[in-house]
């Protein structure tokens, strides 16, 4: 699978007044470029989520967890 990891922070200057704290990793199939696994770690001010979600391309399903409440979707 290939692995893509964007980030996204904000300065010194702007952290003073909004912090931003992003990361998000996408797993893809190599042969087939679908997606496979999605991780979302977001920092934003005041708001925080932190989530994952697997793709079961084959029989078209995906799940959604919230690692911050172990909720299911």
């Amino acid at each position: 699978a290939y692995h893509i990891i964007a980030e996204a922070e904000s300065n010194e200057f702007l952290s003073k007044f909004y912090r931003v704290k992003d990361v998000v990793h996408t797993y893809i199939d190599k042969n087939e470029l679908y997606t496979l696994r999605f991780e979302k770690y977001q920092y934003e001010g005041g708001y925080k989520s932190e989530e994952v979600i697997e793709f079961d391309q084959k029989n078209h399903r995906a799940t959604y967890k919230s690692l911050l409440n172990n909720s299911l979707k």
